[in-house]
């Protein structure tokens, strides 16, 4: 994250994670983090206000779907950590059942 005001990158606003691209994040309704979803399968929840308190993002609510490509992700209004990601495998994934995935029967993005 980088302030224009500032032209600061501090170190607790550096959000590293995926291995590859990312395709799409969506920003917490309240603006104090985002959810990001890449090419390698991730989903990483950044709770900038933890990351700056402890220097490190949480890492217990992300999830991973092997041999998928997300390309969209977004949070659920009221919800926090909860969000539905789709990919190239014709599924919609819910990150409270991130284990078993909706089957669309259509590429989404």
């Amino acid at each position: 994250m980088y302030n224009f005001y500032t032209e600061d990158c501090p170190q607790y606003y550096q959000c590293k994670g995926h291995v590859n691209r990312v395709r799409c994040i969506d920003w917490f309704e309240n603006d104090t983090g985002f959810t990001s979803c890449g090419i390698d399968g991730n989903v990483y929840y950044y709770d900038l206000i933890v990351q700056k308190e402890t220097l490190q993002r949480l890492t217990e609510k992300d999830y991973n779907q092997k041999n998928v490509n997300f390309t969209s992700v977004v949070n659920l209004p009221g919800r926090p950590y909860e969000s539905y990601v789709v990919g190239n495998d014709k599924k919609i994934w819910h990150s409270k059942d991130a284990k078993n995935g909706f089957d669309a029967g259509i590429i989404l993005s």
